[in-house]
């Protein structure tokens, strides 16, 4: 009999061979030799499922953004943590704290500076961010439904900021990784932003 063969399981060893890349050396670092030999597949192969560097590119966008929702996805699902403790999740698994993180931040970044000048991934890039927003206005909900969140600011503006935050967080964590470590004590990572700022909202009124 044949060989059967997974395809999209192929797909993804050669997407997480390049997300490796990306974390060692940037996006610089990545090419079709590369990434073949990274995956430990032949050239040929890595050619048959993307014929060229930009479809390679975004392939690992894709599956970036896939690890993405599925660890978003089990925060949300999770009923052992509280609303607030979600939103501390949600920050923390798109900030560059480990390896697996820093390549999903330098490719997200990298396709946030190309995005306007190719419509696929601009609106691949949009969708992205949207779908992010999203999930932390519903968690932002029921963190306002338990009162952890007390402002009376809407949560979708209240996600907006949040998102906004932690991408700058990022960019400037890749750039200067001393900025995550004034954060982080311990295994606890500490955003005053969620913790202080929002509680005062409501009480100036604002």
């Amino acid at each position: 009999m044949p060989k059967i063969v997974d395809h999209q399981q192929r797909r993804n060893e050669i997407c997480d061979a390049v997300l490796t890349l990306i974390a060692e050396g940037g996006t610089r670092a990545v090419t079709t030799r590369a990434a073949a030999e990274r995956a430990r597949w032949s050239t040929g192969t890595v050619n048959h499922y993307f014929h060229n560097r930009e479809a390679l590119m975004l392939g690992a966008f894709r599956r970036a953004a896939h690890l993405q929702g599925k660890e978003l996805k089990r925060l949300l699902q999770d009923s052992t943590l509280t609303p607030l403790q979600k939103l501390h999740g949600t920050i923390e698994a798109t900030l560059p704290l480990d390896e697996r993180r820093v390549a999903l931040t330098r490719i997200f970044l990298d396709y946030y500076a190309e995005t306007n000048a190719v419509e696929e991934t601009h609106d691949e890039v949009v969708q992205y961010l949207r779908n992010w927003r999203g999930v932390v206005t519903q968690i932002i909900d029921e963190c306002k439904a338990d009162e952890s969140i007390p402002s009376v600011r809407s949560s979708e503006t209240l996600a907006t900021e949040l998102v906004a935050l932690t991408d700058g967080l990022s960019m400037h964590a890749l750039l200067d990784p001393s900025v995550l470590s004034r954060l982080v004590d311990g295994q606890t990572l500490t955003i005053s932003f969620i913790d202080e700022a929002w509680g005062p909202i409501r009480l100036t009124g604002a």
